[in-house]
């Protein structure tokens, strides 16, 4: 009848308000869920922007840090480069003294004095280049002189220099290379330093040199071709 009529429109009223009311609560959780991922994106990006942020900055107070030692290296090989011209200036007074015989016991060690000179001055210059990258220049060089010179300046300064044995183990007749003097000097003068280091109380050192012949797998076209390998070995532990 008309009761069992209108109970059926409650009824479908009453479903229909829920059907509804779940959409709207699917949709509700759904933009919710949207809602969480984006944060959660935002925050990724946000931790990536601190990252970045961080990193930038460490950049940039390492290069703070070198422009100001590059500032201070130039003031400091100033100063020292006044000293070092005094005492070039001194040695060359002393060997063009008015009736001065050169003396067989005083000649070397005034060589040495400037040879040593010659080579802090060299170093000061390496300072003035110390912010701007190094350009090596490169000139055909015979390779055992250098190597001398950079044993004896080291095998002079080191105090158990009298108990290392040298031996040379050099292949006959190596070809000049293509060297920086001046770099090539500092790097044999650290092996060399490291060496004798290594044997407070005296040892032996070997220093091997010989031509290889490298392809360019191994050091590119433009640089194939013949190369001096050399070698330092000490008795150190």
């Amino acid at each position: 009848g008309p009761h069992r009529s209108h109970s059926l429109v409650l009824l479908q009223s009453f479903l229909g308000a829920v059907s509804l009311s779940g959409l709207l609560l699917a949709a509700a959780l759904g933009e919710r869920r949207r809602a969480q991922l984006e944060v959660s994106a935002l925050n990724q990006e946000l931790r990536q922007s601190l990252e970045m942020l961080a990193r930038t900055q460490s950049e940039l107070v390492a290069r703070e840090r070198m422009a100001a030692l590059g500032e201070l290296s130039a003031t400091l090989a100033h100063e020292v480069r006044n000293p070092l011209g005094a005492i070039a200036n001194c040695v060359s007074a002393l060997r063009h003294l008015p009736g001065r015989k050169p003396d067989p016991q005083e000649e070397p060690l005034l060589d040495i004095i400037t040879e040593e000179v010659h080579r802090l001055d060299q170093l000061v210059r390496g300072l003035l280049d110390f912010a701007r990258p190094v350009q090596p220049r490169p000139l055909p060089e015979p390779l055992e002189p250098l190597v001398e010179r950079a044993l004896c300046a080291v095998l002079r300064a080191h105090p158990a220099s009298a108990r290392v044995t040298v031996r040379r183990e050099a292949a006959p007749e190596l070809p000049p290379a293509l060297v920086d003097v001046q770099l090539l000097h500092v790097a044999l003068s650290n092996l060399f330093t490291n060496a004798l280091q290594a044997m407070p109380e005296g040892g032996r050192v070997r220093l091997g040199a010989t031509v290889v012949t490298l392809g360019e797998p191994d050091v590119g076209k433009e640089h194939a071709g013949e190369h001096v390998r050399f070698s330092v070995d000490d008795s150190g532990p």
